[in-house]
């Protein structure tokens, strides 16, 4: 579920410290759970762009101060959580705009 994902990533978020990225996914979050729409455009906004949603990289260059094995972990489960929410949010918008 699409809200399930969103408070996953918020919360992973906020334990690196991502306040930007972690605040513009509850943003999307509240209004998806208050059945709003323009919270899967807001969400499907992040996504674009040069220093886009894409890009977060947890990296010691990046002022990560987790191990080597962390930042890898983590790197994988945010593209994990990025593609999954990416999708739902696809599949949404497009059922909604076929009906």
């Amino acid at each position: 579920m699409l809200s399930d994902c969103l408070k996953e990533v918020i919360q992973l978020l906020d334990g690196v410290g991502e306040r930007y990225w972690s605040e513009w996914m509850a943003v999307a979050l509240t209004q998806i759970e208050d059945a709003d729409f323009s919270g899967i455009e807001h969400l499907r906004a992040a996504y674009g762009g040069m220093g886009s949603f894409n890009d977060i990289l947890m990296h010691r260059l990046n002022g990560f101060t987790g191990t080597e094995m962390e930042c890898r972990d983590l790197n994988e489960r945010l593209e994990r959580l990025r593609s999954e929410m990416w999708k739902l949010a696809d599949y949404i918008r497009h059922n909604a705009e076929i009906r």
